[in-house]
Formats: C-alpha cells, sequence, structure tokens
C-alpha cells in the first residue's frame, strides 16, 4: 500500500513553501520458482517514507528566484524466510554428475535486514542577466547512516549434496524432510562471525550554469559542476576531490519546423553504499563465511551434523580458507562517463512529425571485484574438469594454508563501459480521433564489468571479460496507437518488440582453475567459462508482445465515469527474454556448456494478464 500527501502554502506573492510526505509498505511472499522449492523460498519486506521541505522565494521583480529544499528519508529492507525458519540448514540437490541443480529445499540461505535514514538538504539560485543570459548556481549535501545485519548463509550453514537417486519427493516439491541422513554431501557452508554494519556515506556537490540566448532562434547552456563520494577516503583509499564536469549544449531552430540539439559533458557518479559495508562485513573481522568441501584437508561434516556458527568460532585455528576483503587497497576513483549527443526534429504540415536522436557514452572507473591473491594459472584448451580450491593454491601468490584466505578481494575501480544508441520516431497527432507513434532504438551496451560482484573468469583478466553487457538490447521497436471512433470511446494497441538479451556459456558450473567458491557469483553468474568460450557470445530468442486498451466514459450524476479494460500480451506469447528479473545468475541469461548447446529456459515473461479499472471524478 502507498499514501501521500501535500501541503502548498503561499507567504505572500513572492513567498512559497511546499510539504510533501509519501510512505510505501510492499510485501512480497516467496511462493518458489525455477529449483527453489516453496519451503525455501524468502519473502521480501520494504518499508520506505519520503518528507521533503522545498521553500520558493522570488525577487527583484521576477529576474530571480531562489529554491532551498530539504527531505528525509527512510528505508527498512528485509528477506525473512517464507515458510520455515532460520533454525533450519538449506540444502542444494545435484545430479550425479555433477552438472545439474535439482532443487533448493530447507530454509532461505540468506540473512538481510538492513534499514537506512537519509538527509538531502538543496539549494539553488537562478537570476536573469539583462535579456539574454541566465545563471544557476547550486549545493547539495546527501547524508545516509545504514544498520545492516547480513550473512551469506543461515546459522544453521547450507549444505550441497548429490542425489544418487535415494531423494525422491514424498510430497508435491522435493523437501529437506526427504533428503536421507547417509546423503553423499559435497560442501557445507557456514557464517563464522555473522556482522552488524553500522555505517554511512556522505554526497557533496556544487554546480554554476549559464543559459545564453545567443540569438532568438539559439540557446546555449553552459555548466561546471564538482561532486565528492566520501567513500573515496576510506580504508587503503585518498579522497577523490578532482571530480569537475564541464558540461554545455544547445538548442537550435534551423526553421520555424526544424530543430538540431546536441550536448557533452563529463558526469560523476557515486559508489554503491554495498562496496563499503561489504569489505567491512567480509573483512580480517566480519562474517568469515568458511566452506568444508569433499576433496580438500577440510572435508564436509555429515548430513545435518555440520557445526553451527558457535561451534565454528571455537575451531577459528582449524578453519578452512575463505574468501577476506582489504579495504580498497589498490584506491578508488569515482566513476565518471563522458556523453555526447546530437538530434534533428522536424515537423511535417501540421500532423506528422520525425525525430532522430543519437548518443554515445564511454564510461570509467567503474566497479569491480579484483582478486589480490589470484592463481597464476591461466585456463588451457584442455581444462574442462572441476577442480578442488587446494590444486589451485599451488598456484597463489599467498598459501592459503599460513594465511587463512585464498582470495583476497577488494573492489577496484578500473572497469570501462560504452553505450551506443541511435533512435528514430515518427509521431501523428490525434487529428480526426486517430494518433499514431512509432520508434526504433538501435543501440549497444559493453563493458568489462557488470557490477561490484563482477569477477574475471581468470585470475583478473579483465580485458577477456569484455562483451556486450546483460541488458544488451540492439533493437527495440515499438508502435502506439490511439482511435477515439466515439467521444466517449478510446482503443488503444502498443507492439513492442525488441532483441533476445544475451546469453552467458559457463561450464556447468565446475570449477575449472580451482580457484573455490567467489562471492557474488550467484548475483551476476560469471561463474567458469570453458577456455576460448567468449562472455554473454550468444542469444535469447526476440521477444514481442501486443497489448491493448479499451476505455468508455460516460456522465453522471455529479461528474463523470471512466471504465477501462486492459490487455497485456494478448497472444499469449511465451518470452524468455525482454523482461526483467532478480533471478541469481540472471535466470535464462546463464545457460551451460558451449556455444551450439541446447539452451534451458527456466523462466519466462508473464502470460497473458487482463486489468480491469474504474473512476469516478467529480
Amino acid at each position: 500500500w502507498k499514501a501521500f500527501g501535500r501541503v502548498d502554502h503561499g507567504w505572500s506573492p513572492y513567498q512559497t513553501t511546499t510539504l510533501r510526505f509519501a510512505l510505501h509498505d510492499v510485501r512480497r511472499k516467496g511462493q518458489g520458482g525455477g529449483v527453489i522449492v516453496p519451503e525455501a523460498d524468502i519473502t521480501t519486506r520494504r518499508i520506505g517514507s519520503l518528507t521533503s521541505l522545498t521553500h520558493r522565494t522570488a525577487f527583484k521583480e521576477g529576474r530571480a528566484s531562489n529554491v532551498l529544499s530539504a527531505q528525509v528519508g527512510t528505508f527498512a529492507w528485509d528477506f525473512p524466510p517464507s515458510a520455515s525458519d532460520l533454525e533450519t540448514p538449506q540444502v542444494t540437490i545435484v545430479s550425479p554428475d555433477l552438472t545439474t541443480v535439482e532443487a533448493v529445499v530447507g530454509s532461505s540461505n540468506f540473512i538481510f535486514d538492513e534499514s537506512e535514514l537519509q538527509l538531502q538538504l538543496k539549494e539553488e539560485l537562478e537570476m536573469r542577466l539583462g535579456y539574454r543570459h541566465t545563471l544557476r548556481l547550486g549545493a547539495d549535501l546527501v547524508r545516509s547512516s545504514f544498520k545492516l545485519l547480513g550473512a551469506n548463509t543461515n546459522p544453521r550453514g547450507a549444505y550441497t549434496v548429490v542425489n544418487e537417486g535415494n531423494i525422491t519427493p514424498s510430497g508435491r516439491f522435493l523437501s529437506i524432510r526427504d533428503v536421507p541422513s547417509g546423503v553423499h554431501v559435497l560442501r557445507y557452508t557456514i557464517d563464522a562471525h555473522p556482522q552488524q554494519v553500522d555505517l554511512s556515506q556522505t554526497l557533496v556537490g556544487a554546480f554554476v550554469e549559464d543559459r545564453w540566448r545567443i540569438t532568438p532562434s539559439l540557446t546555449a547552456q553552459f555548466g561546471l559542476r564538482w561532486d565528492y563520494d566520501d567513500i573515496t577516503s576510506r580504508g587503503e583509499s585518498d579522497p577523490d576531490l578532482d571530480n569537475l564536469q564541464p558540461r554545455l549544449s544547445f538548442n537550435w531552430f534551423a526553421t520555424p519546423r526544424s530543430v538540431i540539439r546536441g550536448g557533452w559533458g563529463i558526469y560523476t557518479g557515486k559508489f554503491p553504499y554495498a562496496v563499503y559495508s561489504d569489505a567491512v562485513q567480509f573483512g580480517p573481522d566480519g562474517n568469515a563465511v568458511v566452506t568444508f568441501e569433499e576433496g580438500t584437508t577440510f572435508p564436509p561434516p555429515a548430513f545435518g551434523q555440520g557445526p553451527s556458527a558457535g561451534e565454528v568460532q571455537a575451531l577459528e585455528g582449524g578453519l578452512p580458507p575463505r574468501e577476506m576483503r582489504r579495504m580498497f587497497a589498490r584506491g578508488l576513483e569515482q566513476p565518471y562517463s563522458s556523453q555526447l549527443a546530437m538530434g534533428y526534429q522536424r515537423q511535417m504540415g501540421d500532423i506528422w512529425s520525425v525525430s532522430v536522436d543519437g548518443i554515445w557514452m564511454e564510461g570509467r572507473n567503474l566497479p569491480r571485484s579484483w582478486d589480490l591473491n589470484a592463481p597464476a594459472y591461466l585456463l588451457q584448451p584442455g581444462d574442462t574438469l572441476h577442480r578442488s580450491p587446494e590444486w589451485g593454491d599451488a598456484y597463489r601468490p599467498t598459501d592459503p594454508a599460513t594465511s587463512g584466505y585464498r582470495r583476497l578481494t577488494t573492489t577496484d575501480s578500473g572497469g570501462k563501459g560504452r553505450y551506443l544508441g541511435l533512435q528514430t520516431s515518427v509521431r501523428r497527432a490525434l487529428v480526426d480521433g486517430f494518433a499514431l507513434e512509432g520508434s526504433w532504438i538501435w543501440s549497444r551496451s559493453q563493458n568489462d564489468t557488470e557490477d561490484i560482484n563482477f569477477n574475471a573468469t581468470s585470475g583478473n583478466d579483465f580485458d577477456a571479460e569484455w562483451a556486450d553487457g546483460i541488458n544488451d538490447r540492439r533493437h527495440h521497436v515499438t508502435l502506439r496507437s490511439v482511435w477515439e471512433p466515439l467521444e466517449q470511446l478510446s482503443l488503444a494497441g502498443i507492439f513492442d518488440f525488441q532483441t533476445g538479451t544475451p546469453a552467458n556459456r559457463v561450464a556447468y558450473f565446475r570449477d575449472l582453475d580451482g580457484s573455490g567458491p567467489i562471492y557474488g557469483n550467484g548475483f551476476v553468474g560469471n561463474h567458469d567459462r570453458f577456455p576460448g568460450v567468449k562472455r554473454n557470445g550468444e542469444r535469447l530468442p526476440n521477444a514481442w508482445t501486443l497489448n491493448g486498451s479499451v476505455a468508455w466514459t460516460a456522465g453522471v450524476p455529479g461528474g463523470a465515469l471512466a471504465l477501462r479494460v486492459e490487455g497485456f500480451n494478448l497472444l499469449n506469447r511465451t518470452n524468455y527474454a525482454g523482461f526483467a528479473n532478480g533471478i541469481p545468475g540472471g535466470g535464462p541469461r546463464t545457460q551451460v556448456g558451449r556455444p551450439a548447446d541446447p539452451m534451458v529456459f527456466t523462466t519466462a515473461a508473464p502470460p497473458r494478464q487482463v486489468q480491469l479499472s474504474a473512476q469516478w471524478a467529480f
């Protein structure tokens, strides 16, 4: 549910104040999906609020104005188990050849309970200088404080077991009750020191901008902005204070019916707070996620006999090596992008118009995960089998047996990205009861890192990771139409076509170089690929939908009543791509094997849906 409120008050013709408030509470109970059975799913709870106060002042007879704003936001995010509790372990059941996950049963393998308090302040002054110039100056401050209790496994740990024909469902779904005590255990993972992390992040920015009316038909804007993210001052990094961002743009009415527009600028981003909290949470004194694995010096316990988090802490001197983090050991530079845009729009007669817009964006300093203790072994064409972490230890600079860690990761800001886009649109105005709009977007998104959890397949060879981004679309065609045969009746339709998203082939989730379990693989699906297999080198099938609506408006005593019927995916097409998903590894986007191997589709976009609504205006 959501609630909104707003109050506007005019103190005088030159002074106004606006108070806004918004509150939302979203709760979604997971009921299983894919290989996750209902008992192992989680519930998502998101509760947030925004309260803002804005005061506007006009002076110098309307030639200047000032806007001062303050906003307080709160947010709580939690993932409790849907049908179990955290006293039950999670169990991943794999096939006898270890290539297929058959089911995930038991409890959710995740603790995440986060709350945030954020304060934003913004000051903006605008002044007209003569007839041609309008000057804008401003500054803003964002201060956020976070409290997070997080663990990569629940207090009872997580097992990976092999179904050797001795695990059969006793009901509609497999259950942890169906796993026998003598089952073959491959590995057991547990958090030794679950942490409560209470930290903060501060963002500061300032800008100056001049809007110059060069001629009645040509306007240009010149600006300079500066930003600072104090995450860059934490750990082993130094404050990044040189983020000056020049920008310019223009808008030219070349003729009374045509416009040419363009712009160039540098735009600085901020780091996700998670790079800071993860560095603390998984640092030397952090959660200490440890894995007991078959074929190593630290074999897994029998099913149901794994030590609890408290018992693991008592084994401090005899734990298997784990992944540990250093806080920004390679330093941080704030992410930024250089962007160039050009566009042309022309009106043809009184009904039709056409526009073409292009954009080029080059991103730098993107965050990624860097292994400071990466194995020096380079994958060879014949490397196709799973190797234990202890096999890879021989190639690591620091011996895990003495250091207590295998991967020594840090957030690095050396990632690169590129985006090219071209949009063409044709529009027909709503004349004689009919309107039409069509658009075609050609685009390409490429990078060598997808997000803060992205790791290179082999060592830190991110050059080999340069590929199409996971949401690269290439072609997106949309046709929209509205027809009003009667004053009270309106019919509308939308046809949408999208190129399938890239598919990433992984080596059957095998560890080819003995690098061991890697935090974040479940988020972005960047598991090992067979040598020579390019990342995101294939495509899922194209996706398209046909949507429509019918609306009827009638006068009723005291107002008007509007009835509306909307249909989505009217032809009930099954689309395996063309939709956003938060499934670990990307859902059907992650495939196994090599190019040309059969694809397996575990999820799809929604089927046909119908929505009815009514509105009474009075």
